[in-house]
């Protein structure tokens, strides 16, 4: 899940508005996620807008909703959780996105404090049987390196770059190991790791 899943019943809220916060929840896996639970809460306000549980089919999404009365101050930041689940031995999910908004009109509210954050897209398409793209956005200039493991923990394909400028930044692999072999169907995970910092994401290769 990413936080531009996060969006709203209106694009500028106001203090008091009566609104709605929709929330789509991404299953990457090839199994289906039974018994999900999604929590919606306004981390700013300290509380819990909604939870609802969810079967979510492979390969597949479902968008819950909760009420939202939004109160001054002029930012919240609204948290979406995805209770950790097991669908096998290599298929752990515990996610949670987050996104700023900001009531009334954006040009009277100082966001020069708002921190950037590191930011890996979920790679597309996938499951894939020809190539696939990861997408990632830098807060800051910094080293950046991306691996790729099969279910045992081996490395078996990565990317380092070095010094790489702020901003998003995207690469093609192809589903070949270092070697240029075409590795073997099943679910690998990818690691981007940035100044100490990992963020991880599935990838299910077929034929």
């Amino acid at each position: 899940m990413q936080s531009s899943d996060i969006r709203l019943s209106r694009n500028v809220p106001e203090a008091g508005n009566s609104l709605t916060v929709y929330a789509t929840v991404h299953n990457n896996s090839s199994k289906a996620a039974m018994g999900v639970t999604v929590e919606i809460r306004d981390l700013r306000a300290d509380a819990v807008l909604g939870t609802s549980t969810a079967d979510i089919a492979a390969s597949s999404a479902v968008t819950v909703q909760a009420p939202w009365v939004p109160a001054a101050p002029d930012s919240h930041e609204i948290q979406v959780q995805v209770s950790p689940y097991v669908l096998d031995e290599s298929d752990y999910s515990n996610n949670t996105a987050s996104r700023v908004i900001v009531l009334g009109s954006p040009v009277s509210v100082d966001l020069g404090n708002a921190t950037p954050r590191l930011r890996f897209d979920p790679p597309h398409p996938n499951p894939t049987s020809r190539g696939v793209v990861f997408s990632f956005s830098l807060p800051r200039a910094a080293s950046v390196s991306l691996d790729i493991f099969d279910i045992l923990g081996r490395r078996v394909q990565g990317w380092r770059w070095t010094n790489s400028l702020p901003g998003s930044h995207s690469v093609d692999w192809d589903g070949r190991g270092t070697s240029g072999e075409r590795l073997a169907t099943g679910v690998y995970l990818c690691r981007l790791e940035v100044a100490g910092e990992r963020l991880q994401r599935k990838i299910v290769l077929r034929r």
